[in-house]
């Protein structure tokens, strides 16, 4: 029997709940790939990330973030405009040497960065699911 590949679904707060955040776990999952979407996670369950914390309890938040990271084997961002989330991710994922996969139209430096050595980058959802990778000039 195959293992599972375990995928970290990094994606910012505010597309918590939204009809791309589950589509992209059904595609995961209809690829048999176990998701762990931290935004499910007992330290994430209030309505807003940045709702007033102690210091433990947002250090606990990274703490456990990251052991996921190191724990999958893979991490797909999703990045759309206007929001800001998903950077602390890919590079731990970097760091520790994770297959990286963006979904994101931003060609942001960080992105730069972490797209080597097979790690792919695609505009859409859609062109994620079809493979229709982004390519930058």
């Amino acid at each position: 029997m195959t293992k599972k590949l375990k995928c970290y679904f990094a994606h910012p707060g505010r597309t918590k709940n939204t009809k791309e955040e589950a589509e992209i776990i059904d595609e995961l999952k209809s690829r048999r790939i176990e998701v762990y979407n931290p935004f499910d996670d007992i330290l994430n369950t209030r309505k807003s990330f940045l709702e007033n914390r102690t210091f433990k309890q947002a250090r606990q938040i990274w703490i456990n973030d990251f052991k996921h990271v190191v724990n999958s084997d893979m991490v797909l961002a999703y990045q759309p405009v206007g929001t800001a989330g998903t950077g602390a991710e890919i590079i731990w994922a970097y760091i520790h040497h994770k297959f990286i996969q963006i979904i994101s139209p931003i060609k942001h430096p960080l992105f730069a960065y972490v797209l080597t050595g097979g790690n792919q980058q695609f505009e859409t959802v859609e062109d994620w699911k079809h493979y229709r990778r982004l390519v930058w000039d």
